[in-house]
């Protein structure tokens, strides 16, 4: 009997820790612990709004600061971890949750740029485009002129080179040859950055104001399917609007909402209505088409239940771990947007 009672005991220990192992392996999976021996200092890099740990300081991965939010790359596993704070538990995050902002930072600040990514800016393309481009007005102070209905500032015509050049946000964009350019100044070298990475802004410019229209765009006047590029909201009074727990995204109550979507955040509204996406700076009026891919991440983690209407396109995401197996390609070829 003790023999029995001895190898039933042994059993028990064994499948519970066969079950600890699991759990312990499955936490290592989706989070990342780092510890720094001293605080860190962080160092902006040029271009960018990110901040990163100056080189003696760096871990064996990449981390960077963004807004309230840290971020690492470990190329062991080629994921992403994000945490509000560099000393905590990083959690594993979906690639398409990492900001478009870290797709500025040059490639000379990456101990490990991210295996998703490479892509090539010094070869993008295949055609050997050049991973920057020099802007020069002559030593002369530009004139900017806003453009009516975005947050956007050209050049008046009269001064402007045979090119884009655009300012938004404190930063500078130049658009050439096919090809978009970053600086945070107006003289200089601008560096390259992928379509993906041009502040969705832009997509309200109207085609009067640029010299060449950017040709991944051309079907932003019109939807391919005659789809109307514009939707009208009228909500008669102000509606009251309110947070959606665990997101910084805010929306109406059911019980005054319309037959479709509506949401505010970071100052912009979004109606999300028969499988298309619309945005304004107003609440009222009219709203302009956008692609899913110019749609904030933030809205991955609204909740169903907050929803009139799903996203189609957004598979089984479950609002908290990005958009499931929707987003088409993410940040793929060009931005197709509706006006």
């Amino acid at each position: 009997m003790t023999v029995r009672s001895r190898s039933r005991l042994l059993a028990s220990l064994l499948a519970v820790s066969v079950m600890v192992a699991m759990a312990a392996a499955t936490q290592a999976a989706t989070s990342l612990q780092i510890t720094f021996g001293s605080s860190p200092r962080w160092v902006g890099i040029p271009g960018t709004q990110v901040r990163e740990i100056r080189q003696g300081d760096r871990t064996d991965y990449d981390m960077f600061r963004y807004g309230r939010m840290y971020y690492a790359y470990n190329n062991t596993d080629n994921h992403w971890y994000a945490s509000r704070n560099y000393r905590g538990r990083f959690m594993m995050v979906d690639d398409r949750s990492v900001p478009r902002e870290l797709r500025r930072i040059p490639r000379n600040h990456w101990r490990n740029y991210p295996t998703a990514w490479r892509d090539d800016r010094d070869n993008r393309d295949g055609r050997g485009s050049n991973a920057s481009f020099e802007v020069n007005f002559g030593g002369r102070n530009p004139r900017w002129s806003g453009i009516s209905g975005t947050r956007v500032e050209v050049i008046s015509a009269g001064e402007r080179p045979n090119y884009d050049v655009f300012r938004y946000g404190g930063n500078y964009y130049v658009y050439n040859s096919n090809r978009w350019y970053t600086s945070n100044r107006p003289n200089g070298q601008y560096m390259m950055i992928e379509d993906q990475a041009v502040p969705s802004e832009f997509s309200r410019v109207p085609r009067d104001q640029w010299r060449n229209y950017p040709t991944a765009w051309q079907d932003r006047d019109r939807a391919s399917n005659g789809t109307s590029a514009t939707f009208q909201v009228n909500f008669g009074s102000s509606p009251q609007w309110m947070g959606i727990g665990g997101t910084r995204v805010e929306t109406i109550s059911m019980a005054d909402r319309p037959n479709y979507d509506v949401f505010r955040y970071n100052g912009n509204y979004y109606v999300y209505n028969s499988n298309r996406w619309y945005t304004s700076t107003r609440a009222g009026g009219q709203y302009t088409m956008i692609t899913d891919q110019d749609v904030p991440d933030e809205f991955s983690r609204v909740p169903r239940d907050q929803w009139r209407n799903y996203p189609a396109g957004w598979g089984n995401g479950n609002g908290n771990n990005g958009r499931g197996n929707g987003r088409g390609n993410g940040r793929g070829n060009g931005r197709g947007r509706g006006n």
